[in-house]
């Protein structure tokens, strides 16, 4: 569909330009194909998409989405654009790469359809769309599955320029009415939407159509922007990131961060070197910033300035007042005028903005191509020629490094060696890979950047956790809990390393306190509802399990504990009420099979055991799964098979004395004495004194005429009345 249009609309183009077009779209195509394969990122995927226990689009969710902030959102779309996705394509990461390749199809389409109507010019919107498509700055917004927002509130953004550019040519309400339509939908899809009502103002101007008609009808659109700005401000502070950067920058100093953000975008889209995930916000030194920004202010003016020269030339200056306005509107939300976050500039953020420099390009190399000389026309076409090369170039580069978190945040680290969150999340996702000894030299180098960061001394912790060191881990874990109190992650990771030490009682004050902080309340609950069971506190472990049912009902490790609990209890009813529900939420988990089948054991229906121990053995054939099944033949008293069953036990665990023991008493009542006599000296072998065992042994000694050593073994195991019984005659 999307080549059938972009067809359509070149049919009228000389066959050169179509040829021009498609060779540098396949080649786009090409370079992010390899991205369908790469998988999701340690980098707000886990938060956004993964994690997002609320994106099952129940009709609470879809509610939820509407009314309240999500991770410092308020996007309600593209939550339910990525739900949408989640439910139909589960965890399937190519498909939310291959939904974000269309959109970025039509939004491309859009581009030249506006940029025809703006400049009326097929070959302005031939340069500046192919520009767009294959400019690395955009490999953020395309390969990032969280950057989705991106491409979902610039699709209706567009949608809504085309729109009203009808609405200005033809007059018509409807235009009017799917201007504000998709207007409101881009805003609830992304808050840098709430520009657009400015935008529409610098089109009537570029247009000659500013009438108060025509700025009544932007009334409506600045409320609405109006309103979403509000909720995107109280979204950024009810999650912690308006204005977190932990440096004070007076009035001056943020008028030249300002200018340096702006800058950034005009630099990347004519040299898109040294593109990173985050820029930074830039570190005081003595109270001053880099010596860079103090230049910025003057090169946004120059670059102002030979703009307004080359067009003043071409007889343009129109179209650069719209472009430079364009820019700037679009640009403005992400400036740093409202300080959002800890970072200066992203790539997804200039998405739309850094089209107006894509115009200026396509403006000067139509003007040049209609006016030049064959050798001025050589030029500029070589010169266009080189920097789309040098474009794909970085694409390609681009594409690459967003691969994987290692590669993306080493990345990151290499271009800012000198903050800390670089290192930071390359430990991270080292970390998740247990390369423990790796990821522990980036966190140090983190600690030491950034020595007051909690989530640092956490991660240090965990670290040191995987590496057998808890005595360390502890101590880490106790420096973050210092640096910030409420720190819920720290808490429940010191509680993990108590249980491991069988500090239960230390466990559970952790996990209380982190209970109530009120966060993580699942991952809570679980684990103080074992260490409760530990120390023998199984009302308590109960309401835990309990009140984790009732916030997570699908939460089987609650089941399954509470289950544990009842058998403790031997109130069995309701232990197999537990565990048959835990059981029905994940019927292939092994452990509760096994739980249920010796539960079974024990209330000897031994039938039932044998057929859930035959579903664990199919499921992992474990030397464990054959020796429970083996009992529960043995106890109906179908020895031939729970010999079987013991020996595959035997096979697979050649020194678990207990099988050996089962297998000879199965051997001794199926009169196969000698083969009982074997198993039994293994297992004696293992526990000399055991009593059963001997005997057992003396048995079938007894029964294969060896009556002397029959009566050595029942001696050993202090027997006198078998010996009485057995050796009268011999003695």
């Amino acid at each position: 569909m999307i080549i059938y249009t972009f067809f359509a609309l070149y049919l009228k183009m000389k066959l050169r330009s179509i040829h021009i077009f498609f060779i540098f779209t396949l080649i786009t195509l090409i370079i992010y194909s390899k991205s369908v394969n790469y998988d999701f990122l340690n980098y707000d995927d886990m938060r956004f998409i993964i994690g997002n226990e609320w994106l099952f689009l129940e009709k609470q969710d879809v509610k939820e989405l509407l009314t309240e902030q999500k991770e410092g959102h308020y996007h309600p779309l593209t939550w339910l654009s990525l739900g949408i996705q989640k439910k139909t394509f589960g965890l399937n990461a190519g498909a939310f790469q291959i939904v974000n390749f269309c959109l970025f199809g039509l939004i491309s389409i859009l581009v030249f359809i506006t940029s025809i109507k703006l400049f009326k010019r097929k070959s302005i919107a031939l340069i500046s769309t192919l520009i767009f498509i294959i400019h690395p700055i955009h490999v953020e917004s395309i390969v990032w599955k969280s950057a989705h927002s991106t491409l979902v509130y610039s699709l209706f953004f567009f949608l809504s320029i085309n729109s009203y550019l009808n609405y200005v040519a033809q007059g018509k309400t409807k235009s009017l009415i799917f201007t504000f339509i998709f207007f409101v939908l881009s805003c609830m899809s992304k808050s840098a939407a709430i520009v657009l009502p400015v935008v529409l103002i610098a089109i009537d101007y570029f247009k000659n159509n500013v009438t108060l008609k025509g700025v009544i009808t932007k009334v409506p659109m600045l409320v609405v922007s109006l309103i979403f700005g509000l909720l995107a401000i109280k979204s950024s502070r009810e999650f912690g990131s308006y204005n977190i950067d932990k440096q004070v920058y007076d009035i001056l100093d943020r008028f030249f961060i300002i200018n340096r953000a702006v800058f950034y975008y005009i630099e990347k889209s004519f040299v898109p070197f040294n593109l990173s995930a985050i820029h930074f916000n830039p570190k005081l030194t003595n109270g001053y910033l880099p010596t860079f920004f103090y230049v910025t202010p003057l090169l946004n003016i120059l670059t102002i300035g030979c703009s307004y020269f080359i067009f003043k030339r071409f007889n343009r200056l129109k179209d650069l007042w719209f472009i430079i306005l364009f820019f700037i509107i679009n640009i403005g939300m992400v400036s740093q005028i409202i300080p959002i976050g800890d970072t200066i500039a992203a790539d997804r953020f200039g998405f739309i903005a850094i089209l107006s420099n894509f115009w200026l390009i396509a403006i000067c190399v139509d003007r040049i191509e209609l006016n030049a000389s064959l050798k001025g026309k050589i030029v500029t076409r070589t010169s266009l020629f080189f920097l789309i090369a040098i474009f794909l170039f970085q694409t390609n580069n681009r594409i690459n490094i967003w691969a994987n978190g290692e590669k993306l945040f080493a990345d990151i680290a290499e271009k800012y060696p000198n903050h800390y969150y670089g290192h930071f999340a390359l430990a991270v996702v080292l970390q998740a890979e247990n390369r423990g000894t790796e990821a522990l030299v980036h966190f140090k180098i983190a600690d030491e950047i950034n020595p007051t960061d909690a989530k640092v001394k956490n991660g240090l912790g965990v670290t040191y956790v995987m590496l057998g060191n808890n005595d360390l881990a502890k101590d880490y874990y106790s420096q973050a809990i210092l640096l910030d109190k409420d720190y819920v992650d720290a808490y429940i990771n010191r509680s993990y390393v108590y249980k491991d030490e069988e500090e239960y009682e230390l466990a559970a004050k952790d996990l209380s306190t982190a209970y109530g902080l009120g966060t993580k309340r699942h991952l809570v609950l679980i684990n103080r509802a074992e260490v409760r069971y530990k120390l023998k506190n199984y009302h308590g472990s109960i309401m835990d399990c309990k009140e984790l049912i009732s916030i997570h009902n699908d939460n089987h490790k609650a089941w399954f504990q509470a289950a544990v609990i009842y058998e403790r209890l031997e109130q069995y009813d309701s232990s197999y009420f537990y565990i048959d529900r835990a059981i029905h939420l994940q019927p292939q988990k092994i452990d509760y099979l096994n739980f249920k089948g010796l539960l079974c054991n024990k209330e000897e229906k031994f039938d039932e055991a044998i057929t859930l121990f035959s579903k664990v053995i199919q499921l992992d054939s474990t030397h464990i799964a054959f020796m429970n099944r083996g009992l529960s033949k043995k106890n109906l008293f179908l020895y031939e098979d729970a010999a079987n069953d013991f020996t595959h036990c035997i096979n697979l665990s050649p020194v678990f004395a207990q099988a050996y023991f089962e297998r000879g008493f199965c051997y001794n009542q199926l009169g196969k004495y000698e083969q009982a006599i074997l198993d039994l000296n293994f297992f004696l072998g293992k526990d000399y004194r055991n009593e059963k065992a001997l005997n057992l042994r003396a048995e079938s000694k007894w029964a294969i005429g060896d009556e002397a050593a029959a009566c050595s073994d029942w001696s050993k195991a202090r027997n006198q009345e078998r010996i009485k019984a057995h050796c009268l005659s011999y003695q």
